[in-house]
């Protein structure tokens, strides 16, 4: 998480997206375990953008994942 900025992180959660990042951590279990993004940690390439465009393809898991995204940031990251 070097070169991420972790602002970056909760603004995509409230603007209910789902998120994708290419590091492992804290951030990388939360979105596996709510199912709210893709994780590419230690994944090459091809295997990534594999990932991304089976991800792409299927809506559903999209709106899904955007969803939880929401929840997330208002259950855990709400400032009230």
């Amino acid at each position: 998480m070097e070169s991420n900025s972790a602002n970056k992180f909760f603004d995509g959660l409230a603007a209910q997206k789902p998120l994708l990042i290419n590091y492992g951590g804290w951030h990388a279990d939360l979105l596996v375990k709510k199912n709210a993004g893709l994780v590419l940690a230690g994944k090459g390439f091809d295997d990534a953008a594999k990932d991304i465009i089976k991800a792409v393809k299927d809506t559903q898991r999209i709106k899904e994942m955007g969803k939880n995204s929401s929840i997330l940031a208002d259950t855990f990251f709400d400032r009230e």
